[in-house]
């Protein structure tokens, strides 16, 4: 999906609902497609959240199970169980959310109206695809949310080793299989950035190295002093394209 295709998803997606009584009569299928979107963690796991699993002081969650085939099940891959950033408004409404949403015996961030765990296919059936619907958008699957959190990160310039480890990949040549149409493929000023860095010409210390901020060249002894230091710190510079591209990786 398209940020502009994310918006009218979530727009048209449900949130929780309340009869006159004050008895809650619709999930949060708003919130649990959000954050679906906004950390790539897969069905199975969304629905396996325990509030335990959030962190509110750190803006993190973590993935420490899944619910799976009617049952509580370890992690997919030892690389699965992850810790993910969440945003500042993420966390906001995820504490909204708590305050009114069902309570059970397995404490679930995402229960169905019972407390209980939500079947997949009622969030696909009455949540998901009646959204989509709704929307105006093509058919797609829950899964492909998480193939667009991917996507969006890769294709604004995220580390693909940095995402990987998001997903919970065994390996960033997973990713890298799965998502290596979603790479920038635009090199424009690479050659003239690695002469600059080659030459010593790096005016500007704050500046990521190798991209220079002045048509006006540093005189020869800062400039070798300047290279000394990176020498001697040890510092790699942060070429990001070339850990995503290079065949040895």
């Amino acid at each position: 999906l398209t940020p502009a295709e994310i918006a009218r998803l979530l727009a048209a997606a449900e949130g929780p609902h309340r009869d006159g009584a004050g008895r809650l009569i619709s999930s949060n299928y708003r919130l649990l497609i959000k954050v679906a979107l906004w950390t790539g963690m897969r069905s199975g796991e969304l629905l396996g959240l325990r509030w335990d699993d959030v962190d509110w002081h750190g803006k993190f969650v973590q993935v420490r199970r899944a619910w799976r085939e009617g049952a509580f099940v370890a992690p997919k891959t030892a690389t699965s169980a992850r810790r993910i950033d969440l945003s500042a408004a993420l966390v906001a409404e995820l504490r909204a959310w708590r305050l009114a949403s069902p309570t059970g015996t397995d404490d679930l961030i995402f229960p169905n109206l019972e407390g209980k765990p939500m079947s997949h296919s009622n969030l696909l059936q009455r949540g998901f695809y009646p959204a989509l619907r709704r929307a105006g958008l093509r058919s797609i699957r829950f899964h492909d949310l998480r193939h667009t959190f991917a996507s969006l990160l890769l294709a604004n310039g995220e580390d693909v080793v940095r995402v990987s480890r998001l997903l919970g990949h065994a390996s960033p040549k997973i990713t890298l299989d799965v998502y290596s149409h979603a790479l920038p493929t635009a090199h424009y000023g690479t050659a003239e950035k690695l002469e600059r860095l080659l030459s010593g010409n790096i005016l500007d210390t704050s500046a990521p190295i190798g991209i220079a901020t002045s048509a006006e060249p540093l005189p020869k002894v800062e400039r070798i002093e300047r290279l000394r230091m990176v020498a001697r710190g040890g510092i790699e510079p942060p070429t990001r394209g070339f850990s995503v591209r290079c065949s040895t990786n």
